[in-house]
């Protein structure tokens, strides 16, 4: 749950140790939420950051947590929408975007524009880092209802691959999470809450989110773990 996707620790660490970024990096993140894996990334390479996110709770999460531990010259944190910001073409070595292609675009679209626009952002040879669901298995018609969309909103692990090639993306390495992953993402949401609840008995919004999740693990026992997948993809430009 700390990358508020399914990405364990260890998972993260290998894929932070394949990006194998040169001194002086230009590393962007799209969608960087409470900061947590630029943070990984500064501490193990000596590169710029700048992290990218709608959350102004988030954003100033990843901005102080950065401020008392990395030189603050190595970092920027912009609490904006992506597309509202004019980033300069082939400038980054590195973009992170996990789990959030929807900052470029809806439904079908949202993963072919991601790609485009990143595309376009990065230097030759520049990488991309994309964390992005996938079907297991055709969804079922029950599922896609409780989910709120439409079968193509995503595509298979191998597509998603190909969609990165008609860009023009070379795939360097690709892996998935575990049903460990997502267990312990899905089942982490419902302990956190359990938690808060524990402390706050009375609060009545956090009731109504224990039983939101109850309902949601029940969808995801029953469909979601067999059917959706999240695969993690490094491209070079």
């Amino acid at each position: 749950m700390e990358y508020n996707s399914p990405l364990g620790k260890a998972k993260a660490q290998g894929l932070i140790a394949r990006l194998q970024l040169p001194p002086a990096s230009n590393v962007l993140e799209v969608g960087c939420g409470n900061g947590k894996f630029l943070h990984r990334v500064l501490a193990a390479y000596d590169v710029h950051v700048v992290g990218v996110d709608v959350d102004n709770v988030l954003i100033e999460q990843a901005y102080n947590y950065a401020l008392t531990h990395f030189e603050s010259s190595r970092f920027e944190f912009i609490n904006k929408e992506i597309k509202a910001l004019e980033l300069p073409l082939n400038h980054f070595d590195l973009i992170i975007c996990n789990g959030a292609t929807h900052a470029y675009g809806e439904g079908s679209n949202a993963l072919f524009c991601a790609l485009s626009e990143t595309y376009h952002l990065l230097k030759p040879n520049g990488k991309l880092l994309l964390g992005e669901c996938y079907w297991k298995q055709p969804p079922k018609k029950g599922y896609l209802d409780i989910l709120g969309v439409t079968e193509d909103i995503y595509h298979s692990h191998h597509d998603n691959i190909k969609e990165a090639r008609k860009v023009g993306f070379t795939a360097l390495y690709a892996t998935t999470s575990s049903d460990e992953d997502w267990d312990n993402f899905e089942w982490g949401r419902v302990m956190h809450t359990q938690t808060l609840l524990e402390e706050s008995p009375n609060n009545e919004a956090l009731k109504s989110k224990a039983q939101q999740l109850d309902s949601w693990i029940d969808t995801y026992l029953e469909s979601g773990r067999d059917t959706l997948g999240y695969g993690f993809y490094l491209f070079k430009k």
